[in-house]
């Protein structure tokens, strides 16, 4: 017997069940995230421990408990800094155990505060040799050097750091590896460190385009994307950004300013000087579609974020050995000079070595203010460490940030044709700390000729000017003719009997609390 099996007339409700069974079992089975999100906090160009301006910005103890935060809203929280914290820093001028500190206070600050991962700016490079190893064998941090190697009795090798009396290389990059919220998928992203050239001894350099390619194309099948902490100039960012468009992201400094610019894919961050803001990368990678998003948030560290007590704890320490030090040389160095309001006074190494500048004007006021037989003031621009810009509250610790080597003021008599040959050395000079701040002299455009006041320097006339002791040591670029013995200087004194003389940073105070104390 042949049973025959009819198939049973389909109506809509049948549909709708079936529907419906589809769709709660489709809610009942977890679905796999398919991104992963991680966080990037971005630091670069921080040379103080402690907030500045008045305790309103800045201070590597806030930024400690803003980390604390980020981690609460996701665990996975990388902390970089894009180069340039161990010098320069008035600290750094302090001795401590009879040694200077010399960026130490720097390496405990952010070893407290959870640094990760940084690469070498070009103040690393002021310290000596010596320093530099030291302050590296402190750290806890990781650093990534992809296109700067040590250069050591004619060999050339990684840095590297001394771990347990082991050599510990700095990698060229490194991998981070990290999972989604349910481990089931993970991102793994390249760290590069790119770094501007250095002239230096104890540097090799290779180009930013070429290590940047080499080490990505060495990295190709073990990551998903890369992402570069870079300490270059501004345009070498974007030029790097044409030439490896595959960055999603590029963490910059050097240029002290907050910026952010868009070339093509890439979005290039840098965060202001001293961590008076600092950049948020919220960072999401699609598994399945292989894009990455980012959204960069600038944050302004202020009065309104606390401080994490044991990064506190570590500043208020070495702060403690600074001010002893300070005390003993005769500065007070919360004593408030003078309150800016919106104005600001430059700084920055990019302008006071190029121009002049604001600042510049007032140290060589102060100067000449010393010497009132003096007619002109000339200051080498590197005697200025600060590399940023004073805005609000001014203090006396704020001039010995700006003047941290301190010095005297020499008046020096001198044959005309000498200063005509100084102020052409200086204006030839740009870009290097030979290049010169003045007061009281000019260049003549249309005569092609240098001035004193209103009249042209003649070359068998003598002239007193106030100049910095620096630049009378012939140490300075260019100016190995400059020294007491130059036949062409009648006489360069010095006067120890004047407080106000022998240490340039007490003649800038007096002269700002007359100038601006008047006002206020």
């Amino acid at each position: 017997m042949n049973t025959i099996i009819r198939p049973v007339k389909s109506n809509g409700w049948h549909k709708i069940a079936l529907l419906l069974l589809i769709f709660a079992w489709s809610c009942s089975t977890p679905r796999k995230p398919t991104t992963t999100e991680f966080i990037i906090l971005q630091l670069n160009d921080v040379y103080e421990i402690a907030p500045i301006q008045g305790g309103k910005y800045g201070g590597m103890a806030r930024v400690a408990n803003l980390r604390q935060q980020l981690l609460k809203e996701n665990p996975h929280v990388t902390t970089i800094l894009s180069g340039d914290f161990l010098n320069p820093s008035v600290l750094g001028t302090i001795k401590y155990n009879g040694q200077r500190i010399k960026g130490a206070q720097m390496v405990a600050a952010m070893n407290a505060a959870g640094v990760d991962y940084v690469c070498f700016g070009n103040h690393e490079f002021d310290l000596s040799e010596e320093d530099l190893l030291k302050r590296i064998n402190e750290s806890k941090f990781q650093w990534i050097s992809t296109n700067l190697d040590y250069k050591k009795d004619g060999k050339t090798q990684p840095f590297f750091k001394k771990v347990n009396d082991k050599a510990e290389e700095f990698p060229r990059s490194v991998v981070l590896k990290i999972p989604n919220k349910n481990d089931e998928d993970t991102v793994k992203v390249g760290l590069l460190g790119l770094a501007l050239f250095i002239d230096n001894d104890i540097v090799s350099f290779r180009k930013v385009k070429e290590a940047a390619q080499v080490e990505l194309a060495a990295l190709k099948s073990k990551i998903d994307f890369a992402i570069p902490m870079t300490h270059l100039l501004v345009k070498d960012d974007k030029q790097l950004a044409k030439d490896v468009p595959q960055f999603p992201l590029i963490m910059g400094g050097h240029d002290h300013t907050n910026m952010k610019h868009v070339v093509g894919n890439t979005v290039i961050t840098k965060a202001d000087a001293n961590a008076k803001t600092v950049y948020i990368h919220r960072i999401s990678f699609d598994h399945v579609t292989k894009k990455v998003t980012v959204k960069s948030e600038l944050k302004e560290i202020n009065e309104s974020i606390g401080e994490e007590p044991k990064t506190a704890e570590v500043v208020k320490t070495w702060l403690d050995h600074a001010n002893q030090g300070f005390n003993t040389l005769g500065f007070n160095v919360k004593e408030q000079l003078m309150d800016l309001k919106g104005a600001s006074l430059d700084a920055r190494e990019s302008k006071i070595r190029e121009e002049p500048t604001n600042l510049g004007k007032d140290i060589c006021e102060a100067m000449l203010a010393t010497i009132p037989e003096a007619k002109a003031a000339i200051l080498n621009s590197g005697s200025v460490r600060l590399d940023d810009q004073l805005h609000g509250q001014v203090t006396v610790y704020d001039v010995l940030r700006t003047l941290p080597y301190g010095g005297d003021i020499f008046e020096v008599k001198l044959k005309g044709k000498l200063l005509k040959k100084i102020l052409t050395t200086g204006a030839g000079n740009k870009g290097s700390g030979g290049y010169l701040q003045t007061t009281g002299v000019s260049y003549d455009e249309a005569n092609k000729t240098w001035k004193i006041g209103e009249d042209t320097i003649a070359d068998e006339q003598d002239y007193i000017v106030a100049m910095a002791n620096y630049l009378l040591s012939g140490k300075e670029t260019n100016f190995d003719y400059l020294t007491p013995k130059n036949p062409d200087i009648v006489y360069a004194k010095e006067d120890n009997d004047n407080p106000v003389r022998e240490d340039i940073r007490k003649a800038l105070i007096a002269y700002w609390k007359k100038k601006y104390g008047e006002k206020e």
